[in-house]
């Protein structure tokens, strides 16, 4: 798990690994990519993003989670921590020889649905907020609270784009 890590520390793990270097590009850039996966001879290149409710943060912020997955290793690269990563972590110590015992695939999966969990949570949260929301715009003039349902609803539809692209 390469938690910021430097462009030096990324070339040497190409080095080690001898990675796609498109992907490993996209692990260096700052632009917002896609949620992806290419195919190679020897690994997998996954490109994915991860959310918080918004009770943790507010301003809807995606958490970009690269990984690169061969036979025998799985490497994560993100800037940011990840509840599902620290999870993992967590359940490596107290069952990581089960866990690994199940292949790297398996290590992968559980990654994954851990992403996929946490967008269940947020969006159940961004649809309770703005029903909220909703039933105060009726018995209220403020037009704050249209503003913020409008924002509600732009990172609704944000978040289920990165969840079904």
């Amino acid at each position: 798990d390469f938690d910021s890590p430097t462009e030096e520390e990324l070339r040497r793990l190409d080095t080690i690994l001898d990675v796609d270097d498109s992907a490993l590009e996209s692990c260096l850039s700052e632009e917002e990519h896609r949620p992806r996966v290419e195919e190679f001879p020897d690994h997998i290149f996954l490109l994915l993003y991860g959310v918080l409710a918004p009770a943790e943060d507010p301003t809807f912020a995606p958490r970009r989670l690269a990984a690169f997955c061969g036979k025998r290793f799985l490497v994560t690269i993100h800037t940011v921590s990840h509840r599902t990563i620290n999870s993992l972590k967590q359940r490596f110590l107290s069952h990581g020889e089960h866990i690994l015992g199940r292949g790297v695939d398996f290590v992968l999966y559980s990654l994954m649905d851990g992403l996929v969990d946490n967008y269940g949570v947020a969006l159940a949260e961004f649809h309770d907020q703005l029903d909220a929301l909703e039933e105060q715009s009726l018995s209220s003039d403020d037009d704050g609270i249209f503003s913020r349902a409008i924002q509600l609803r732009r990172e609704l539809l944000e978040l289920r784009r990165l969840a079904i692209a």
